[in-house]
């Protein structure tokens, strides 16, 4: 129910509204999460992946230190198929936050595909140092995922690969 209502509550298009509102936006997220969970956010995603470089130093301000991204934006920015699974720094004013490319052609086959296809599609990217495959959906996909047992399948695979994957938490590069 929860983020039903965050979903439709904090949907601003934070490129298209002043800079004062696009703070007040983010704040009374950010609060909101905070307060009811007892932890302050330190990503997020990008409404409807409406970019502008410019939101860095309002997002850094706000206190987050990390966002996802659609990867057609790192596409048209020329990077190629491997550093699509690689988080990049993105800077403005000084203020530098760590975008992570959403892995979209792998997290639109979620809903198709079987959970074994999907972790053969992750493990087939080993081969790239470092990579990190983040997988976003929105809620209402996850939540007809987890009535077919999909989501306890695909976490089993996960669990069962561990020697190969590891599931991480989105951390500041800045920090490593």
């Amino acid at each position: 129910m929860l983020s039903f209502f965050l979903l439709h509550l904090f949907f601003p298009f934070l490129p298209l509204i002043p800079h004062t509102d696009r703070l007040g936006q983010v704040e009374s997220l950010t609060t909101l999460i905070r307060e009811r969970f007892g932890k302050r956010p330190r990503g997020g995603w990008v409404t409807e992946n409406i970019w502008d470089p410019a939101l860095v130093s309002m997002l850094k301000n706000s206190g987050l230190d990390y966002i996802f991204l659609e990867e057609y934006h790192f596409i048209n920015a020329g990077l190629n198929e491997k550093e699509l699974y690689n988080p990049v720094m993105t800077e403005d004013q000084g203020k530098v936050i760590t975008v992570y490319p959403i892995a979209s052609k792998i997290s639109e086959r979620m809903q198709s595909e079987k959970p074994e296809a999907i972790i053969d599609s992750i493990l087939a990217l080993k081969s790239i140092d470092d990579a990190v495959v983040t997988l976003l959906l929105k809620g209402e996909y996850l939540s007809q995922l987890n009535k077919n047992k999909w989501l306890s399948r695909f976490l089993e695979l996960l669990h069962a690969h561990r020697d190969n994957l590891s599931v991480v938490i989105p951390v500041n590069l800045q920090k490593k």
